[in-house]
Order: structure tokens, then sequence, then C-alpha cells
């Protein structure tokens, strides 16, 4: 959770190269992304980023990593999620992204991205749906800025508004981390609750 040092450590190709990983990769159940962007508000009002350049990383890390994502569903197809569970795999995830996606659709890849867990295989799920690129790409772009605009502004609100902040930042993050995934785990209890109750 030391997010802050590692972004102090690699500076701007760090935000970029976490973000490409988060969607790109498809370990990003595990990348703190929320957190990232929280913590790069509070590194801007601290004068250790630039806002400008620090946006720049986050859209082009996101775009670059959702981009791949597509581009693996459209050229795999459902073999990429046919995978047996690992560390940085869970069917339990996919299937969540699943139920999503097929009650949103396009708007998936839109507000998608204020979920951890969904945030990763959507474009993934886009590509083996073969949602047009075009739309898709048009639908991330927005989703990325709404969701960059929330957390870079939310952590530069704190950064500027707490005394200190440093002292407990990682309780911070750490908390905030935590709190991001408890949509996603919610719904994936109610899946299987479901599914639970299907099966009876």
């Amino acid at each position: 959770m030391d997010i802050v040092h590692f972004l102090q450590s690699f500076g701007y190709i760090g935000v970029t190269s976490l973000l490409i990983a988060e969607t790109g990769l498809l370990i990003g159940f595990f990348l703190p992304g929320d957190t990232l962007l929280f913590a790069i508000g509070i590194l801007v009002s601290q004068n250790i980023f630039t806002l400008p350049v620090a946006i720049f990383s986050i859209v082009v890390g996101a775009l670059i990593g959702d981009t791949l994502g597509y581009i693996i569903g459209r050229v795999a197809g459902p073999r990429v999620f046919s995978r047996k569970n690992s560390l940085f795999f869970d069917s339990a995830h996919i299937e969540t992204t699943h139920e999503f996606y097929k009650k949103y659709g396009s708007f998936a890849a839109l507000i998608g991205h204020f979920f951890p867990i969904v945030r990763t295989a959507i474009p993934t799920f886009a590509g083996v749906g073969h949602m047009s690129f075009p739309r898709f790409f048009l639908y991330d772009c927005v989703g990325i800025a709404v969701w960059t605009a929330c957390f870079v502004s939310l952590g530069y609100f704190f950064g500027t508004s707490i005394p200190n902040l440093d002292r407990y930042l990682e309780k911070v993050l750490l908390g905030l981390f935590i709190l991001s995934l408890v949509p996603g785990f919610i719904h994936v209890l109610i899946h299987k609750l479901k599914s639970n109750k299907a099966q009876r």
C-alpha cells in the first residue's frame, strides 16, 4: 500500500505503467487504481506532481491499457476467460463483470471505471462482444475523464484541507482501497446468493 513511495520513486512513468497493467495485462483485480488517482491528487496538492502532466500520464496509461484489453478480447475471444484460477485471476470476478456488462451494455465501458473488479475486464468483454472500437473508445474516453477528475480532485481536496496528512497517509489510502472494493464484493456476494438460490 506504499503507493506514494512508488509514485515518488517512478514518477509519471510509474503512473502510466500501473494503469496499463491494470486492464492491458488483466491483473488489475489487485491493483489500486482508485487509490492511485487519489494519491496523485495528494501529490499534486503538495507540488510533487504537476496537474497537466499527471492527468496526461493517467489518460495515456488508461487508454493504452483499455485498448490492449479490447484487442485481447477481440482476438482471443472467450478463450481468455477459460483459464484456471490463479493469484491474478478469479472466475468469480469474471462472472461479476459479465453480469455487469450484460446489464449496462455499451455504458459499461463508461461507468465501469468506478468499480475496481469490473474495471479490469470490461474492455476485454467489449472486445469479446465485438462492440465497435470507435463506440468503445468514445465511451472509454468519457469514463476515464470522469473517473480521473473525481478521484484526483478528491485527493487534491484532502491534500489541501487536512494539515500534516502525510503522517497518516498510509492509513487513509488503505481505507480508500478497502472502501473501493466494497461495491464489487457486494455484487459478487449477491450473484453467488442468487446462483445458490436458483440451484435449490
